[in-house]
């Protein structure tokens, strides 16, 4: 999902701590509070908004010393509050005083992230997929699995879905799905190329690009519709609805 364009990140600070993406423009005047200009990092909201919380705005120039790129293509938030920011070039972290940013081994685009029970953060990156994981100064550093595919498989492009489920944690290609389980991955190929992985109520949900929505049963891909809607659109989302129903939201064709 591309955010480059939703830049700068804001945050609202308040009770918790919670990271929308602000479609403010880089060119948006400076903040007003009583007639005079405020911390340019702050919005003050008028009269008619009064009562809502403040909005900060994260401007890439803060984190602009840690790398080039202001990039974000995915974010999450991990069990300290914490926001973490797939970037171009690696990994941003944001604790909420100072940013850190993690690189890639071969600076490559993070599409992806996802956290597991236990708190670990899954790193789906272009021809590269891991982890983060204290190094020896104590600061998150990023682990890669990629050693554990054999050569064949490691020119597999952009990663972007990463799932954690209690079955182990889903990487996403165009032509594979890849699960990282008992420190070991197990693959199943794709016939045409996978758009879409999710996963509802206990069950893994992907589209194959012509051929329709499957979910993943015994260690199998099992189709579940060839409609037209899951082989001539791509599948956005699966949310559940009821016991025996799903949602489906889709790019260009509605629910």
């Amino acid at each position: 999902m591309l955010l480059r364009w939703l830049l700068p990140l804001a945050i609202f600070t308040g009770g918790s701590f919670e990271t929308v993406l602000a479609a403010t423009p880089r060119s948006a005047a400076k903040p007003i509070l009583g007639g005079r200009q405020s911390d340019p990092g702050i919005t003050f909201p008028s009269g008619r908004e009064a009562g809502l919380p403040l909005l900060r705005n994260y401007h890439p120039r803060e984190f602009a010393s840690l790398t080039s790129f202001s990039d974000t293509w995915c974010v999450l938030q991990d069990q300290r509050g914490g926001m973490v920011f797939g970037n171009t070039g690696g990994i941003l972290l944001y604790n909420g005083a100072g940013w850190q940013f993690v690189e890639t081994p071969a600076k490559s685009i993070v599409r992806s992230l996802a956290i597991d029970a236990g708190g670990r953060i899954y790193v789906g990156a272009s021809d590269d997929l891991g982890y983060l994981a204290p190094g020896k100064n104590g600061k998150l550093a990023y682990v890669s699995l990629l050693a554990h595919l054999p050569p064949e498989v490691r020119k597999f492009g952009d990663i972007r879905h990463t799932l954690a489920t209690p079955e182990g944690v889903c990487f996403l290609t165009n032509g594979y799905l890849l699960r990282w389980k008992d420190d070991r991955f197990q693959r199943w190929k794709a016939t045409t190329s996978f758009s879409f992985l999710g996963f509802v109520d206990g069950k893994l949900y992907l589209q194959q690009s012509g051929n329709g929505l499957y979910t993943l049963e015994r260690e199998q891909l099992r189709l579940v519709s060839r409609q037209a809607i899951f082989t001539q659109t791509k599948v956005s989302v699966v949310l559940p609805f009821d016991a025996e129903n799903r949602l489906v939201g889709t790019s260009d064709r509605g629910l």
